[in-house]
């Protein structure tokens, strides 16, 4: 864990004379986060990740070019240290932008304000993926002080993904499916289509969005981006922000056809979308039964709470395990 004489070097590579007067830690799953508060009145949020210190300088690039390419919001990184020269880790300064990520507040907000920020994350998938483009299929690496991408077949890149969270289930509570997970990505293979490779954020969920109200003042958290099919990021945002809340059938339909609605008024999708949003979704169901312990953890969960939910994934994964 960083200490913080170590966010104290961080924020005085940046500003040289600044008197910290509050440090909070508001660190998620994948990185450690610290709000800093400055005497001046001036907030910062400073970022290390000592575990995958390279996603941070993938994800400096790609805010460039989300910045320069769609008019989606996004959060300004205004310093950063990605040698370890000041204090040996790897970080980053942005500003703090103000608002809520709370899933525990965006549950209780009612349907008609979910519905108009499903609308804005409908609207936002589609800038991404109508203007920004590649040739090739692929993973990002920062290599040569720049931004390098590992070029894959579609389908090449979707089974190492899946076998990826299927191997990471090994002396879990889920182990005893690894088999079914396999057969089920081998049998709707046929659907995948290598044509429109297009930036794939992967993690735009509640808890990675800035919200004002209703208004989305930013997406974060772009390490995880990759080349890939638009519907891989429809299918994760559908679960993030609509089938995760809801229960009710009508008002899923509501959110979902709004979602979609929105996403298609700035960017088309290819013949068989649907059958290729519900299997890249199951697909990440087996990423959510790898941070099963994390995420309940994380959320409080008791134990009889934890075979509750287990209890709903395997019946949700039995109910699906089909050829589409």
């Amino acid at each position: 864990m960083v200490n913080r004489s170590e966010i104290k070097e961080a924020i005085a590579a940046f500003k040289h004379r600044a008197r910290i007067v509050d440090i909070s830690d508001i660190s998620g799953q994948n990185r450690e986060t610290y709000e800093v508060e400055l005497s001046s009145g001036e907030k910062l949020i400073c970022c290390f990740n000592k575990n995958r210190p390279e996603w941070f300088k993938l994800e400096e690039s790609l805010i460039g070019i989300v910045d320069e390419e769609t008019d989606v919001p996004t959060q300004n990184i205004l310093y950063s240290d990605l040698t370890g020269e000041v204090n040996s880790q790897i970080f980053h300064i942005a500003e703090k932008i103000e608002g809520s990520k709370s899933e525990e507040e965006y549950a209780e907000l009612p349907l008609d304000q979910k519905e108009e920020i499903v609308r804005q994350i409908g609207r936002y998938l589609a800038e991404i993926h109508d203007n920004i483009k590649f040739e090739n299929f692929g993973r990002f690496r920062y290599e040569n002080e720049g931004l390098d991408i590992e070029k894959y077949e579609w389908v090449e890149l979707v089974q190492e993904i899946a076998e990826e969270y299927i191997d990471s289930m090994e002396n879990t509570r889920f182990e005893d499916l690894q088999g079914e997970f396999r057969d089920y990505v081998q049998k709707n293979l046929h659907l995948l289509d290598e044509s429109n490779p297009v930036l794939v954020h992967y993690d735009v969920a509640v808890d990675n969005v800035i919200r004002e109200g209703t208004d989305i003042k930013a997406i974060l958290d772009w390490e995880r981006a990759f080349i890939g099919r638009p519907e891989w990021d429809l299918a994760y945002s559908e679960v993030r922000f609509i089938l995760q809340f809801l229960d009710d059938e009508e008002d899923v339909n509501q959110l979902k056809q709004t979602f979609y609605q929105s996403y298609r008024k700035v960017n088309s999708l290819d013949e068989g979308w649907r059958k290729r949003i519900e299997y890249y979704r199951m697909i990440q169901l087996f990423h959510g039964m790898e941070y099963f312990e994390n995420w309940t953890d994380r959320k409080n969960y008791s134990e009889i709470e934890k075979k509750q939910e287990e209890k709903w994934h395997r019946k949700h994964f039995r109910k699906n395990n089909i050829e589409l």
